[in-house]
């Protein structure tokens, strides 16, 4: 009745005029299918059949044949009953079909002729096994091997148990070895060697496993190599840095691969396409990025270059990155291929150490006290100005790793005392077995007229802390005093309110902060970790494979001690950790069963992943450990205080015993309790704030009774404890002011 022009292109013709014309649309049909499909349309004239949708095979003007999807519809037309027909050309989709019927046939002959063995099973029960398998095996036929009640009929008995917990580790979805080697069994019951591969497939709609099978007895011999190949490439991968980077001969990137392949676009800032000469952060230590640029220039291997870069969000990142040149079979340079890895972490906390022990090196050089520290091996560590200061004829001497015996027989050879030593020998053995077990000070009178107090503490790690204070104006002016009169006792006490704010403080040195790392995927399943990671879980090492869970070693941790996580019970510490693991909101620090400290960063990946970086800060802890060792060993009252609050956060015992209170009772108060005068406080903030530093200053001080005395108060700016403090030494000297004026009261009348 009507055909639009769509219809006349896809038969190639004119629809309305020729022979076919009033033959309609039979007319076009492949002569094959017109009887089928014209009682199909009586059908559905008749109402004998619902319209439906079904392909129609044309024939088309130039007598091509071509295949069209159909969608019939019964309408109203002028009157009558008709039907319309909307046709889609899908010959390219038919011919796919008979292809992939064709292919389907291909790969069935492929497998049951396979020089491969093939057998599918389901609970250890066959279900499907071809010819090739059936005769390696040396059974007469598929036939008999189907029979079989378990697969482990085919197993050598020796074998059957590992095997068949690999069997069950792959149905549960646990890691497993995709194929392996071992010991069949044929029909006869002779043994052969047999290697399997293996992949979990659907097969009639429910999971089962596929097993592609060959007879390696030949080849046994080669299975020792074939160990140590898969062993060198387990070290390389437990080697390897965090990605894997590709460029071409114009230095631009063509590919990122690895475990954190996504993550290191956004940590470079810098795509496929990129040239990775544009990364570094303009003068950035220019000495060594020209001579990287020649390296590069001459196409010589990259190993172990640092740089600094902007990651896509704009923080600064630090990578480290080792390659090598790739060239053509014709020479031609083609590129590099190397790794790179992500060392913010490590450079921001060596960083971090740095200007911590710097600024503990600035506020013992600006002690009024000489400070020497020495190791446990009786060895110089280091020493303040002061101390070189006083001995300008040791300098040479003073350096780390000279013995205090050194120190002491340089004193005795060149007469250093002013007492004659006798015997020379007995006396530098006397002189060692006083520093190697202090009972208090001592004072020393040396060859030139000078005095000094000396006083060696004994710190918890075996090291020895020296502290040397120059007293000899005092010594002076106790002599002065004894020869002439009381009067000069104001003199001595003067010059003692001078000496006394002298004090020590401990020297903490840092070591390197080594990481330890691990990816876990959108599933909170491990999928890579480096050897750092696991000493610091050496005793679950165990479980530390690719695809465990996380909670699965976090219980572990738990259960045997390795990290000690903060809660009540093992269910709270696991439920605690996991909320912030899955949560991770900045760093924070846990202490290990073996005494080591870590923080632990986390952020998540891109993918839904989480990836844990652990840095070692046991250093960090010991020396703050060994910093209130120094400080409750100190024989001056000396204390911390928080900047911002004025809270007391330590005081040593002198110090506790000065206010007539115990240490638990200073601790958390606010200093302003103490000064009787506040406006003193106010000078001494406006000079701190103005210096960094109060040096020795007289004040009235207050305790909680009320009661008023004189002290000297220096003030020092000192980041300890893990915040911004004030490290201050107090020297009551209100006993010396009261003799002071007890003297003038006795001279008036002279």
């Amino acid at each position: 009745l009507a055909a639009n022009a769509a219809f006349a292109d896809l038969v190639g013709g004119d629809a309305a005029d020729g022979d076919r014309a009033s033959g309609g649309l039979l007319a076009w049909v492949a002569p094959g299918d017109r009887a089928r499909l014209g009682a199909y349309y009586r059908r559905l004239f008749t109402g004998q059949a619902e319209p439906d949708r079904h392909e129609i095979r044309l024939t088309t003007a130039a007598g091509a044949e071509v295949w069209a999807e159909a969608v019939d519809q019964v309408i109203d037309w002028q009157g009558a009953p008709a039907v319309q027909t909307l046709l889609v050309e899908v010959s390219g989709r038919v011919r796919a079909r008979e292809a992939l019927a064709q292919s389907e046939q291909r790969y069935r002959d492929l497998v049951e002729n396979s020089v491969q063995g093939l057998i599918v099973h389901r609970d250890n029960k066959p279900l499907y096994v071809n010819k090739t398998f059936a005769e390696m095996c040396g059974w007469d036929g598929p036939e008999e091997v189907m029979r079989f009640e378990s697969v482990d009929q085919y197993i050598a008995p020796e074998e059957r148990d590992r095997l068949r917990e690999y069997r069950e580790r792959r149905v549960r979805g646990e890691p497993a070895p995709p194929g392996y080697v071992f010991r069949g069994l044929r029909k006869d019951g002779s043994r052969f060697w047999m290697e399997t591969r293996h992949a979990r497939i659907l097969w009639d709609g429910e999971p089962a496993v596929q097993s592609v099978a060959f007879d390696v007895t030949k080849r046994v011999e080669a299975e020792a190599a074939l160990r140590k190949s898969r062993q060198r490439f387990r070290d390389f991968a437990e080697s390897a840095s965090d990605w894997f980077w590709e460029t071409d001969a114009e230095h631009r990137f063509t590919g990122f691969r690895g475990g954190r392949s996504e993550k290191a676009i956004g940590l470079v800032g810098a795509g496929v396409g990129d040239s990775a000469l544009d990364m570094r952060i303009a003068d950035d230590d220019d000495e060594n990025w020209h001579q990287h640029r020649a390296d590069v220039e001459a196409r010589r291997p990259i190993r172990q270059y640092r740089f600094a870069a902007r990651d896509l969000e704009g923080s600064l990142r630090h990578l480290r990155i080792s390659a090598r040149p790739l060239m053509a079979d014709d020479g031609r340079f083609l590129g590099y291929r190397g790794t790179a890895t992500d060392i913010t972490v490590e450079v921001e906390s060596r960083r971090h150490a740095d200007r911590a022990q710097q600024r503990l090196i600035d506020a013992l050089e600006s002690m009024p006290a000489a400070l020497a520290l020495f190791d446990a091996d009786e060895k110089l560590v280091m020493c303040n100005a002061q101390y070189r200061e006083f001995f300008p004829s040791m300098r040479d001497l003073l350096v780390p790793g000279t013995s205090v015996e050194t120190f002491i027989r340089h004193w005795v050879a060149n007469d250093f005392l002013a007492d004659a030593v006798e015997d020379r020998e007995q006396f530098i053995q006397d002189r060692l077995a006083q520093f190697r077990n202090p009972v208090g000070a001592q004072v020393q009178h040396l060859a030139d007229g000078r005095w000094f107090q000396l006083v060696d503490k004994k710190l918890d790690d075996g090291g020895t802390i020296r502290i040397r204070i120059e007293v000899t104006e005092l010594k002076r002016v106790e002599a002065e005093v004894t020869a002439l009169n009381q009067e000069l006792e104001s003199r001595v006490a003067a010059r003692t309110r001078d000496l006394a704010g002298k004090s020590d403080l401990l020297e903490a040195t840092f070591e390197s902060i080594s990481e330890g790392f691990a990816l876990f995927d959108s599933d909170d399943r491990l999928v890579f970790c480096n050897e750092r990671y696991r000493e610091f879980a050496r005793p679950i090492g165990h479980l530390i494979k690719p695809g465990v869970p996380y909670e699965t070693l976090l219980r572990a941790t738990v259960e045997s001690g390795v990290i000690e996580h903060p809660g009540d019970g093992a269910e709270a510490k696991i439920q605690g950790r996991l909320a912030r693991h899955r949560h991770p909101r900045g760093n924070f620090e846990v202490k290990l069963g073996d005494g080591r400290w870590l923080i632990i960063a986390e952020r998540r990946t891109r993918d839904g992943g989480t990836a844990l970086v652990q840095t070692d800060i046991t250093d960090v802890k010991r020396a703050e450990q060994e910093a209130r060792s120094i400080l409750d060993a100190s024989p001056f009252a000396v204390g911390v205080t928080r900047l911002k609050d004025g809270k007391f956060l330590y005081v040593n015992s002198p110090h506790a015993a000065l206010y007539r209170l115990d240490a638990a009772g200073l601790e958390g108060r606010r200093a302003t309790q103490f000064w009787a005068d506040l406006e003193d406080r106010e000078r001494f903030l406006e000079t701190f704030r103005r210096d960094g530093r109060v040096p020795a200053t007289e004040v009235r001080m207050k305790r909680l009774d009320g009661s008023i005395f004189w002290a000297i108060l220096a003030w020092e700016r000192m980041p300890l404890f893990g915040d911004d403090t004030v490290l201050f030494w107090v020297h009551d000297t209100s006993e010396s002011r009261a003799k002071t004026y007890r003297l003038i009261d006795s001279t008036v009348p002279l």
